[in-house]
């Protein structure tokens, strides 16, 4: 039960459509009631996920079309940890199996009302996450075999500790992450791919740490900031651009005056990482 977030929950049941198949709909909804931090965590697999903000005060409203006969919701809230637990899960007896041409699909919206700390885990679905204008404290996503559209329209309004992307066998496209207002950004592809696109609204520094193993990233960064390059590869391509080699460094020419700098270490294993400089 979720007492902490006063939850509206409706449950409709929609005939099943295709041999077992028991597609049913959720829609539940949750208040905040105090301005303090919530750590949530959002847990989805085997359908298309929508994330955004909320245009209104609540905590969370969350829309989930599900396959009962495959998956279950997920909706707890610990309210001694302050913890909100929401998506859907697999279940543990659903079938192998499915084209995903009936994949089931999500809305979530979170409220920009207090800060958040949250955790994003996809396990083969198709995702767009949209967090632009929230109180975000951090946040991680983690994807396996999943395609992923991670975008900050508009710059956090307060300063994030910490920014992780884990990627297994999943694709990334990531843009405004200078809208995050994080100083410190960790990337992990293995088997995938990743654009990390550093558009936005630079308001401090920022340090990258790229782990790639059988994987490609290209980072883009704007012309008016400032870029230096750590590169650890074995039996890797690293493309810097038109930064210039510095001892063990790549960097580039505007590195001393840029009046916002991002430094980036990467270590890549049988993959690939590129760096744009001068992006728009």
């Amino acid at each position: 039960m979720i007492r902490a977030v006063a939850p509206a929950v409706l449950l409709c049941v929609v005939p099943g459509i295709a041999g077992a198949q028991t597609w049913r709909t959720l829609d539940a909804s949750g208040a905040r009631r105090d301005s303090a931090e919530i750590a949530v965590r959002v847990d989805y697999a085997r359908g298309r996920l929508r994330a955004q903000p909320a245009d209104n005060t609540l905590l969370y409203t969350m829309h989930l079309r599900y396959d009962a006969s495959r998956s279950h919701p997920l909706l707890s809230y610990d309210s001694s940890a302050r913890s909100l637990s929401i998506g859907a899960q697999v279940r543990s007896d659903a079938r192998a199996g499915g084209d995903g041409r009936n994949a089931g699909e999500a809305v979530l919206e979170l409220g920009r009302s207090g800060p958040l700390d949250v955790a994003v885990r996809l396990d083969v679905a198709s995702a767009a996450l949209d967090f632009g204008g929230m109180a975000m404290r951090g946040l991680s996503v983690q994807s396996a075999a999943s395609e992923v559209r991670l975008t900050f329209g508009t710059p956090n309004t307060i300063a994030m500790e910490g920014l992780d992307l884990d990627m297994s066998a999943a694709t990334l496209t990531a843009t405004g992450l200078a809208n995050a207002n994080t100083s410190r950004m960790r990337v992990g592809a293995r088997a995938g791919g990743a654009e990390l696109h550093l558009d936005g609204q630079w308001t401090r520094d920022l340090e990258i740490d790229l782990d790639i193993a059988l994987g490609s990233v290209t980072v883009f960064v704007p012309a008016g900031v400032g870029v230096q390059l750590e590169a650890r590869r074995i039996l890797a391509k690293v493309d810097a651009g038109s930064l210039r080699r510095s001892g063990d460094l790549y960097v580039s020419s505007n590195w001393e005056s840029a009046p916002r700098k991002v430094r980036i270490r990467s270590n890549t294993t049988l993959g690939k990482l590129q760096l744009i400089h001068g992006a728009r």
